[in-house]
């Protein structure tokens, strides 16, 4: 499994088309068109996007943003969208190693904090536990990791694998 950023606009459009396949449309629905158009501008404006290719196919992928709550002063590299159509050990290696890229790019920008809210589409929580066991702090659906102590900006976490 390589981790690396997409090379063209193709393969943002295998990452949309991944996402479309997997999604319930009964529950949030989706449109190609709109998340392509959306994603570009996410990452015009400096989003991370990161894929994992399995014999030399997308197979999962992650997009983060830099986020500032408004409940406190703290910013966040917080994921916007996660799709993988793995499963087992690599599903698990995918999340691992996609996650592990995102803390390291925190560190990278200097932002404090890591944020993922898994997937809507597991019910179970076992992408956030996933991340747990890799140590994230989790409450649900949701998964937490601190990577710069908030005022002295030194590096407390690195990534896992």
């Amino acid at each position: 499994m390589i981790i690396r950023k997409i090379n063209n606009l193709d393969e943002l459009k295998v990452c949309v088309e991944l996402y479309i396949r997997l999604n319930d449309e009964t529950f949030i629905p989706a449109d190609k068109e709109r998340s392509e158009t959306r994603i570009l501008e996410h990452l015009k404006e400096g989003a991370f996007l990161r894929v994992a290719v399995v014999d030399n196919q997308i197979r999962a992928w992650l997009l983060a943003r830099k986020v500032q709550h408004d409940h406190t002063e703290e910013a966040a590299l917080q994921q916007l969208y996660y799709g993988s159509d793995l499963s087992g050990i690599k599903a698990v290696r995918a999340i691992t190693l996609l996650h592990d890229e995102m803390v390291q790019e925190a560190i990278n920008k200097r932002i404090p904090r890591v944020i993922s809210s898994g997937s809507h589409m597991d019910d179970s929580d076992v992408f956030t536990r996933v991340l747990e066991r890799h140590g994230w702090l989790r409450r649900g659906y949701m998964a937490t990791r601190v990577v710069l102590t908030p005022k002295s900006r030194q590096t407390v976490a690195k990534p896992l694998t």
